[in-house]
């Protein structure tokens, strides 16, 4: 005879749920503030999606054939909305006053996404060479909140629409058919990241979820059966924290924490092993969880812009906890408990619409002159290298000219982002010197055949191959080829290497010159966020990194035994002694680029060696 279920219920809260939801935000959280202390964190994502499917569909079982749509979207509502509409707020108040305006321009971007709940969209879009790390990305997290809201959305139609015995072939058959797109979309590398982020892939596993709630799973076990199914629902649990691969989830992978929860869920914490669940701590943290999961990630996101650096010293981990804690319990106190004590009413809801309406759209009508005007505004050439729409960078843009304008081309420049920068340099050198050149550029790649385009994001592939069929055109034309490259990044890639002797061999086959420029010197932070940092009064210092000095002797050492290729390096020069600044102008605009201001000067530098370099090449010819 099967024993009765426990109840572990306080006003219809089941502790071991609340004990669930803490496992899952602790390890979401140890994820986030350092990959290698549980790598496979992130699937405390999914526990809360099962967790979601079985409550909400609980919810609606319990009023089946009375469901008020309007009454059950309130209830979500009053649950998630007032503390998500705050933290968001105080995001942006935040990120105004800290974010540098390209970094702050994306941060709305994020935040009007956010505020509609589409994040997750505009997350697994998301790309940019210039844009700032994910980790510091203050409202990532919010796709998992948007994904959430899109399934409240349309469960309760599934409910209404349908008859009970309808709901579990078609949940089945949803399941079934979410895991097998989501695979297909993992084998391929472009759609992949949409994989992690769509709705379609996380549907499976809210239901099943909603697949316990619907047949009452665990209700007619016994108390041995539910022991065992806690137990081992909690092995699968944290198992699972260790051993799956961000590149092969969601799909099929993440049937392995999800069927953890679900016996966890259906054993009701029974037996020695799960009853702890159920403790106060655990209980309490359950409680917090959402307050938890909502400021965790941007405390974190600030920190590490602010330090920019992953890794937290100890007294910023300590910092990190005490400030996320005392948000979240402020949140969980004073904007969570309260908003779940709302009446629904008809007659007052635009009322509470248009109060909502007006305590946003105040904010956000400031925060844009208080990111401008906090501090000293900086011009367009301390912030970029060049006008993007005036360069050959990813595409083509006009003749590519550089230098003399109208003078025929006697060079042409190649490379990543740090040829790209010297777009400016050129111009100085050429119109100093008297000669033209074309420069043609592409973020991450440098575009010469065998460029191992594989060692790239996806969203730089084609505009690499594009530019490297253009260069191919334009290089008999020319009798000096300049390659400038970020050679930190493409010196330990032995593809790269391999590649890069072979364009030296073709060149000298072509009876072409080239030179290679040495990748300028690197800093350990971004110096205009220092700059930014220092005014706002945050004592702000960045030092000097020696990859591209090493990079530098690996791309020197290749090109030593080709008697047509130059190396031209001048990291030693008086132009860097004082980096990120030269005669007290800023010369940087990130920890590897030159600013325009920077470029220019940077220009005047090497004008005499690439001239006579250009001059003897055209008296051979």
């Amino acid at each position: 005879m099967a024993a009765s279920p426990p109840s572990h219920n306080v006003h219809d809260i089941r502790l071991d749920i609340q004990g669930l939801r803490a496992l899952a935000v602790l390890a979401v959280i140890a994820f986030h503030l350092d990959k290698s202390w549980l790598p496979s964190g992130f699937v405390g994502v999914d526990m809360f999606f099962v967790i979601s499917g079985f409550i909400i569909s609980s919810l609606l079982l319990k009023n089946e054939g009375r469901v008020s749509l309007s009454g059950f979207y309130w209830s979500r509502i009053k649950r998630i909305v007032p503390a998500y509409l705050v933290t968001l707020l105080v995001c942006a108040v935040v990120a105004a006053i800290v974010f540098l305006p390209p970094d702050f321009a994306l941060f709305k971007r994020s935040l009007t996404s956010s505020l509609k709940f589409t994040s997750n969209h505009f997350f697994s879009n998301f790309k940019g060479y210039f844009a700032p790390e994910a980790h510091e990305l203050a409202l990532l997290h919010t796709w998992s909140l948007a994904i959430e809201m899109q399934f409240y959305l349309l469960l309760p139609l599934c409910f209404v629409l349908l008859r009970r015995p309808m709901l579990t072939p078609l949940f089945l058959l949803l399941i079934v058919a979410g895991l097998a797109f989501a695979h297909w979309q993992l084998a391929d590398p472009v759609s992949s990241r949409e994989a992690y982020f769509s709705l379609s892939a996380r549907i499976p596993e809210f239901l099943l979820g909603s697949l316990v709630a619907l047949h009452g799973i665990g209700n007619a076990w016994t108390a041995r059966q539910r022991a065992s199914a806690s137990f081992f629902g909690l092995i699968l649990i944290v198992s699972s924290w260790f051993f799956i691969s961000e590149q092969r989830f969601p799909g099929l992978w993440s049937l392995w924490p999800c069927l953890g929860v679900m016996l966890v869920i259906a054993g009701r914490a029974e037996g020695r092993a799960t009853r702890w669940l159920m403790s106060p701590s655990m209980v309490w943290l359950g409680g917090l969880s959402f307050s938890l999961y909502l400021w965790h990630w941007p405390v974190l996101a600030f920190l590490r812009y602010l330090t920019q650096a992953y890794e937290l010293t100890p007294v910023l981990w300590l910092c990190f906890s005490g400030i996320t804690l005392l948000l979240s319990w402020l949140s969980w106190s004073f904007i969570e408990t309260p908003a779940r004590r709302l009446q629904f009413s008809r007659q007052r809801w635009p009322r509470w619409l248009l109060l909502v309406a007006i305590l946003v759209a105040l904010p956000l009508m400031t925060i844009n002159r208080l990111n401008a005007s906090i501090v000293n505004p900086m011009t367009p050439s301390t912030l970029r290298y060049a006008d993007p729409t005036q360069i050959c960078h990813e595409r083509r843009v006009g003749d590519c000219l550089r230098g003399v304008p109208g003078a025929a081309p006697q060079a042409l420049v190649m490379g990543d982002s740090h040829a790209a920068q010297l777009n400016q340099a050129f111009d100085i050198a050429g119109r100093e010197k008297g000669f033209a050149v074309q420069v043609v550029s592409a973020s991450n790649c440098v575009p010469i055949n065998g460029f191992d385009l594989d060692r790239i994001p996806v969203y730089d592939r084609q505009p690499c191959q594009n530019q490297a069929q253009f260069i191919n055109a334009l290089r008999p034309s020319v009798h000096t080829v300049i390659v400038a490259g970020m050679w930190s990044r493409h010196a330990s890639s032995t593809r790269f290497l391999q590649a890069l002797d072979a364009f030296f061999q073709d060149t000298a086959r072509q009876h072409q010159a080239v030179i290679v420029l040495a990748q300028v010197p690197m800093l350990l932070g971004n110096p205009v966020r220092s700059v930014r940092f220092n005014q706002l009064g945050l004592k702000s210092s960045i030092g000097s990194s020696a990859d591209a000095e090493t990079a530098n002797m690996v791309i020197q050492k290749l090109a030593r035994p080709y008697p047509h290729v130059r190396f031209l390096d001048y990291g030693d020069a008086e132009f860097f002694r004082a980096k990120p600044f030269y005669n007290n102008q800023l010369i940087y605009m990130d920890h590897h680029h030159l600013n325009e201001l920077g470029s220019s000067t940077y220009g005047h530098l090497f004008a005499a060696d690439i001239y006579s370099t250009l001059q003897t090449k055209s008296l051979q010819r």
